[in-house]
């Protein structure tokens, strides 16, 4: 499962047009950022740097929130093990023509009932942003820009 989290991730770094301000420290890779559109709210996936080679070492975290808050939603709030709370998928698509490729990257968590994830869908429905499942109810907040 970490190969694929690690995949997923890696991907979502590549698609730096949705990348913006970030609640990822200096020290910290930016797997994903952005701000959510007509919102103060800005996603972050924060990382251990994609260069350390000590599995143990991994961890990625999920940031929600405005900027410099206080009240921002971290998950999980431990960074060590972290990397396992997440699952991701990538699908890459030729295009009907066959000149051009689309991606579909996502991460996503459990925490409690509710289901959290960013994507990158760069396919037919060309969404970046973040999407959250809680029970039968399922609401997607795209990026600026």
């Amino acid at each position: 499962m970490i190969k694929k989290v690690v995949a997923a991730i890696a991907l979502l770094l590549s698609c730096s047009s949705v990348m913006s301000a970030t609640h990822c420290k200096q020290d910290e890779a930016v797997y994903f950022s952005c701000k959510i559109k007509k919102s103060a709210r800005t996603v972050s996936l924060c990382g251990s740097p994609a260069n350390i080679s000590d599995a143990k070492s991994v961890w990625l975290q999920y940031r929600f929130g405005e900027l410099n808050s206080k009240s921002i939603f971290t998950y999980p709030a431990d960074k060590k093990g972290s990397i396992e709370h997440f699952e991701g998928e990538t699908h890459a698509f030729q295009s009907e023509n066959g000149i051009g490729r689309s991606y579909n990257d996502r991460v996503w968590f459990n925490n409690g009932n509710a289901y959290y994830g960013v994507i990158v869908d760069e396919g037919d429905n060309h969404f970046f942003g973040v999407w959250v499942d809680i029970g039968k109810k399922h609401v997607s907040l795209p990026c600026d820009g």
